[in-house]
């Protein structure tokens, strides 16, 4: 009997069917044809059904062979095959015993579905974040950020029924009311969370308090008014104000009265 195909380092959970209260045993055999577990006995789960389940985890790639013996209330033999595949790619940056720490426990097909959500969250965070594995293997980000985003990614994804999408609330003055979502929470994404733990600080470009000058016309001087046509212009149309006659003691009363003397030539 085919016991599917699974990731390497998965479990997979098999159920030997006979009769109640029988005595069974398994014996767990690699891909090379060595004995792993050699007559385990297996108990009947739950009591008086008849069925005795074991969990097994290849540890290579290849085909595992579970062979059941059952005897006493009733003899049989009955193998299983399962694959076990290799995964390419770096390894994820969570494993399913760091998920398990912050959901519950879980049955061997929560554990399944947990670590392949696990390997595509760490792949999506990868390709959003370039370089970081590199990052963390120098100690610039901590392996644990990057452990939580992936987590969180996954428990969104784990803690919706399936089927139902998220309920949400929103409360606006006396008035609350509560509606299902379009879904999107359940949906396998990088949200603006696991951001904030993997974005890089940005570094300072320059000290506070400096001051950029850049090149440019200085601003006209309080007081000029009016311009003055070139000396080699034509003499224009229209009247100028002539320059009053300055004092004796060389001293304007006021800019803002007075033009600068630098508009019109010492003594008009």
């Amino acid at each position: 009997m085919s016991g599917g195909t699974v990731d390497l380092g998965e479990a997979v959970e098999l159920t030997f069917s006979t009769t109640p209260a029988a005595t069974v045993v398994v014996s767990w055999y690699s891909p090379a044809g060595v004995a792993v577990l050699d007559q385990v006995p297996v108990p009947e789960t739950p009591p008086g059904s008849g069925d005795y389940p074991y969990t097994f985890t290849p540890t290579a790639a290849g085909l595992w062979t579970a062979v059941f013996k059952a005897s006493g209330t009733a003899t049989a033999v009955e193998p299983y095959h399962v694959r076990a595949r290799e995964v390419p790619g770096p390894p994820p940056l969570a494993t399913v015993d760091e998920f398990g720490e912050l959901f519950r426990p879980m049955s061997t097909a929560e554990r399944n579905l947990a670590t392949t959500l696990l390997r595509y969250a760490s792949t999506l965070l990868r390709g959003r974040f370039p370089g970081l594995d590199d990052r963390i293997a120098a100690g610039t980000l901590p392996a644990e950020a990057a452990t939580l985003a992936t987590v969180n990614m996954v428990l969104r994804v784990m803690r919706t029924p399936a089927g139902i999408p998220p309920l949400r609330s929103e409360t606006v003055g006396p008035f609350s009311r509560s509606y299902y979502s379009d879904g999107a929470n359940a949906l396998l994404a990088v949200t603006p969370a696991e951001e904030a733990l993997l974005t890089p600080p940005m570094a300072d470009v320059s000290p506070v308090g400096t001051i950029v000058a850049r090149p440019g016309l200085a601003p006209w001087p309080i007081g000029i008014r009016h311009f003055r046509p070139h000396r080699t212009h034509q003499p224009s149309t229209f009247p100028l104000i002539p320059a009053p006659t300055p004092p004796q003691d060389g001293l304007y009363p006021s800019t803002d009265l007075y033009p600068s003397t630098d508009l019109y030539p010492m003594g008009g």
